[in-house]
């Protein structure tokens, strides 16, 4: 089996290529980790990887929870850093502009080094509908990631506790708390 190759029903263990700052599983082509935002151009590292573990810890992400009580706050870890996301039904996810006419978003993420990360002024946008949460693109330069998992156009997708979200190359986990 080549290590670009996903394995079939039935394969516990095969040959894949695996990220060398945080251990994510990847194809071949890739050149960004979708986790961590290393750099997978380098020589590439494979491993045999028994695949039933990863499988129920997909599910375990897949079933995270989707409702968020009135009472939990919203938070994204960035670098291990809480962030506290205010309740509103709108909220511009991005890094500071210059100038003073310049609307600013909802949360900075300035601090994370955003700018040389490829974070865009507004880059994502957080919707509350009851007690759900969406995330949409707002068609950013270097893209939004949920789950390794390109968000298209605007196109909004359902947030869950624990979700990994990357803007460019900067990750943050949602928590519900």
């Amino acid at each position: 089996m080549s290590t670009s190759e996903l394995p079939r029903s039935g394969d516990t263990q095969s040959e894949v290529l695996v990220c060398r700052t945080c251990g994510l599983t990847y194809s071949l082509g890739e050149t960004v980790c979708s986790r961590c935002g290393s750099s997978l151009t380098e020589e590439h590292e494979t491993f045999n990887v028994d695949f039933e573990p990863i499988a129920e810890e997909q599910l375990r992400r897949q079933q995270g929870n989707a409702f968020l009580p009135e009472q939990n706050a919203l938070s994204l870890i960035v670098d291990g850093q809480p962030i506290t996301v205010p309740k509103s039904e709108s909220i511009i996810i991005g890094r500071t502009s210059t100038g003073d006419d310049i609307a600013q978003p909802d949360i900075d993420l300035t601090p994370f080094k955003a700018a040389q990360r490829g974070v865009s002024r507004y880059h994502a946008n957080i919707k509350r509908k009851g007690n759900m949460l969406y995330i949409a693109d707002l068609r950013s330069r270097n893209g939004t990631w949920l789950n390794g998992k390109r968000l298209v156009g605007s196109e909004e997708r359902l947030l869950r506790d624990g979700d990994a979200v990357r803007l460019g190359k900067l990750v943050a986990v949602i928590r519900f708390r």
